[in-house]
């Protein structure tokens, strides 16, 4: 057991790399590999305290991932029922009156009307408008994406592919704007994978300015894949190949995004992908999607607990980092004599 973690150590490794063939097809001779040097206590027992201490802190990190396992499998299972109201059901015995989604709906017809939002026809005839013949409570009802948006745009909404190549560059060293790529969600990365822009290029993509809570759909490659954007107190900007939603104010942004992440949107996007080399979705099929509405307060509900458990998820990640970095310290010094201990 202390070989076994004897050879996880930088130094093992090191050398490890340093007897390494350097051909095409890397790799370790025996006889090279019998070569390292290893250093190690006389005294067993010596040896088993130390693998006895860093099996434990490899303890705690596998315990944390069986938790993390869980918390994702309840999260999925939620994904599965939350948005035809069965999470809620307790909830709205609780409080029965609250405004029905009826009632949200005409405030936001209205509220779309004050801000002259202009309606244009965009639905295909090859698009069904048939509302679902999924059951939901009756205080909830079924609309198009469409319906609860301020706005989609996109980076090509901003003007040509002459015009942009004119304006816009795209830098890898610090300047005054994020460029939000699908990359920095895929990587969970908004700093060291971050690209740029300067001033200039970020006031020219005007419609196109991200601020916080927006939702992003991939529109080429990663086509119908669903992020969200982030709070960076920064100026960002979108990327190509996503698409940008505002939600309006009246309606959560973040029920709008964990529905997109359930089995049944992911259903109802994926019909509307088109190509397999390099699949796409268009705007008007991002505005077809249907979404289940419940009354606002029904929507913080909803939030509250998929934040509550994407909370948990991160933090026990952090706690695992927290182990592993640990215990790589530790085994460096252990490993090495630096830190005595007592058998």
């Amino acid at each position: 057991m202390f070989l076994y973690y004897f050879i996880q150590t930088n130094y093992f490794q090191q050398q490890l790399t340093v007897r390494s063939n350097a051909t095409a097809q890397a790799g370790v001779y025996l006889g090279k590999l019998r070569e390292i040097p290893i250093f190690y206590p006389v005294d067993k027992k010596y040896q088993q305290k130390i693998a006895s201490i860093l099996s434990k802190v490899d303890e705690l990190i596998q315990n944390n991932n069986k938790i993390i396992q869980s918390q994702n499998s309840l999260y999925e299972c939620l994904l599965a029922t939350a948005f035809l109201g069965r999470v809620t059901k307790i909830w709205r015995n609780e409080y029965p009156n609250v405004e029905p989604a009826s009632e949200l709906f005409k405030r936001i017809k209205q509220q779309q009307n004050a801000d002259s939002i202009l309606r244009s026809n965009k639905f295909s005839k090859d698009i069904s408008n048939e509302i679902p013949d999924i059951e939901i409570p009756r205080t909830w009802e079924w609309h198009r994406m469409d319906d609860l948006i301020e706005s989609l745009t996109d980076y090509h909404s901003n003007g040509s592919y002459a015009i942009l190549k004119k304006h816009v560059r795209l830098l890898d060293k610090p300047d005054y704007a994020f460029m939000i790529r699908a990359t920095n969600f895929e990587k969970n990365d908004f700093s060291s994978s971050m690209k740029y822009i300067t001033k200039d290029a970020y006031e020219f993509l005007s419609k196109s300015k991200l601020f916080g809570g927006e939702i992003l759909i991939g529109k080429i490659g990663n086509a119908g894949a669903v992020y969200y954007m982030p709070y960076l107190n920064h100026p960002c900007s979108l990327a190509m190949n996503l698409f940008a939603l505002r939600i309006t104010s009246l309606i959560s942004s973040k029920y709008i995004y964990y529905h997109l992440q359930s089995p049944y949107s992911k259903s109802d996007i994926k019909k509307y992908i088109k190509g397999v080399g390099n699949p796409s979705i268009d705007k008007k099929s991002v505005r077809s999607i249907w979404i289940s509405l419940p009354p606002f307060k029904e929507q913080q509900k909803i939030v509250s607990i998929f934040d509550s458990i994407t909370f948990a998820v991160s933090k026990n990640q952090k706690y695992i980092q927290v182990l592993k970095k640990l215990k790589k310290g530790l085994m460096q010094k252990l490993l090495t004599g630096k830190i005595r201990i007592k058998v």
